[in-house]
């Protein structure tokens, strides 16, 4: 997508940054752990791009395909906001972020 599609986009991101119209799961960990999203962003500041895999922190999800760690989920929560974009995305069709 071009970089400039991104400000038409930003009234999507003000509404998942309030906990408008995303998952559940995020939406609580954005409530009840905005430390550990912070925590999480300044990992990637530090270490660059990463998937959610790599990172070591917050607890292991739960179950198969959609049970996302916190990590997933703080990962998630920042890109849905706007404060991350994808790197890449793996063969795994995980992205880095």
């Amino acid at each position: 997508m071009p970089v400039e599609t991104q400000p038409l986009l930003r009234w999507r991101m003000k509404r998942a940054e309030a906990g408008e119209r995303i998952y559940g799961g995020v939406r609580k960990l954005a409530r009840e752990q905005r430390l550990f999203i912070d925590n999480v962003l300044k990992r990637i500041e530090a270490d660059g791009g990463l998937a959610a895999s790599e990172l070591d922190m917050g607890k292991k999800g739960e179950g198969g395909w959609w049970g996302w760690s916190e990590s997933k989920l703080a990962l998630e929560w920042l890109f849905w906001c706007g404060q991350l974009t994808t790197t890449t995305r793996r063969n795994s069709f995980e992205r880095c972020l």
